[in-house]
């Protein structure tokens, strides 16, 4: 996929699910590393909306600010990584709905 389908795919999938994903949701916290700024400072994608992704500051891994970039603004390469975990966790949400049905 090119970058533009995979960024429809990433919202296609928050779409199902109000349109939004905290790192928490998934089965394994999933927080990809959007920059390393040096030691003890990194900046992480917590939350995942239609469009955007909202990422945290942790500095001695205390959170110091939060800021919100469109996924037009990240790396083919970190698009990638965020849609085979949305997809994951979407075929596991699937399963286990068809289970319930059962």
């Amino acid at each position: 996929m090119n970058k533009k389908q995979t960024i429809s795919a990433i919202n296609e999938i928050i779409e199902k699910y109000e349109g939004s994903l905290h790192s928490s949701d998934f089965d394994e916290p999933f927080s990809p590393v959007y920059k390393s700024v040096g030691k003890d400072h990194a900046q992480t994608i917590e939350r995942f909306a239609t469009d955007y992704c909202n990422v945290t500051e942790y500095i001695h891994e205390n959170e110091v600010g939060e800021t919100s970039v469109y996924y037009d603004d990240l790396s083919e390469e970190l698009l990638d990584e965020i849609y085979i975990e949305l997809e994951q966790f979407d075929i596991g949400i699937e399963k286990t709905m068809n289970k319930c049905k059962d």
